[in-house]
């Protein structure tokens, strides 16, 4: 399905964006603030993710399961992630 942003919204530059973690506190509000950026969200989290907007797909998959993950990637055109502090070394430190 084809989501359609009001038209002060720029158009879509993503035909298929994803974002990973999106069941999180930051995915939630990944999920609102790129909508206009694709024509399609693809979301995925290994918790639940609650129920699919009509411009959203829900994959729920486990990052660490390869063939899983390869089938979530798949005709994505970018892709977002919540970065949590302290993650890579990153942020959250004292």
């Amino acid at each position: 399905m084809t989501h359609s942003p009001d038209p002060e919204t720029p158009m879509p530059r993503f035909n298929r964006l994803l974002i990973t973690g999106a069941a999180g506190n930051l995915g939630t509000v990944l999920r609102q603030g790129l909508a206009p950026l694709a024509t399609t969200l693809r979301l995925t989290d290994r918790a639940g993710m609650g129920e699919a907007a009509a411009h959203e797909e829900i994959m729920p998959a486990e990052l660490s399961d390869f063939d899983a993950i390869m089938e979530v990637v798949k005709d994505c055109d970018a892709h977002a992630a919540p970065d949590r502090p302290g993650r890579h070394g990153r942020g959250g430190g004292a």
